[in-house]
């Protein structure tokens, strides 16, 4: 399986790869990181095709994911786009390969995202809509009232990550 994460929003990033890492219950010897900003992309289409010693799936996470975009640096390295495409279609069931991009939207002019968004693999994370909802998830399963939903808001702000902290405190 590959999906790319996009949006703002860190927290909500970070928050939907830990429920991956529980749900196929991966543990931190089963975790690659890469920066595409270091990293070519054979590399680690490399990595997603071979399989885990240790365990039934493993997860590859990579950060800084401009191939998706419509980004232009002549700083970043150039990377083999086609070598994604071709793994994209017959792609490693035992490897969870996970591209977050830090940007509010794609390029969806491009072919490797057309391939994404056919197979439904392109998630969203920008600024959610109700805060307040989000709060109330987060107490879940204790009840907030609003009262109590607007003095937090008004202490902590709108940062989903502060919001979360000291939710947990």
């Amino acid at each position: 399986m590959t999906y790319v994460f996009y949006g703002t929003e860190e927290f909500l990033i970070k928050k939907e790869l830990n429920k991956i890492k529980e749900k196929y219950n991966i543990d931190d010897i089963n975790i690659s990181s890469y920066d595409l900003e270091n990293s070519k992309l054979e590399d680690i289409i490399d990595d997603a095709s071979t399989i885990s010693l240790f365990s039934d799936n493993k997860l590859i996470i990579c950060d800084n994911a401009y191939v998706f975009t419509g980004t232009t640096n002549k700083k970043l390295p150039e990377q083999n786009v086609k070598i994604l495409e071709d793994y994209l279609t017959n792609d490693n069931s035992d490897t969870i390969l996970i591209f977050i991009v830090n940007k509010d939207k794609l390029d969806e002019r491009k072919k490797v995202v057309k391939l994404l968004k056919e197979k439904k693999q392109i998630k969203e994370f920008n600024k959610i809509n109700n805060i307040d909802e989000f709060i109330i998830k987060e107490f879940e399963p204790y009840k907030i009232s609003r009262k109590e939903i607007n003095f937090l808001r008004n202490r902590v702000g709108e940062n989903l990550n502060l919001l979360h902290q000291e939710i947990n405190k």
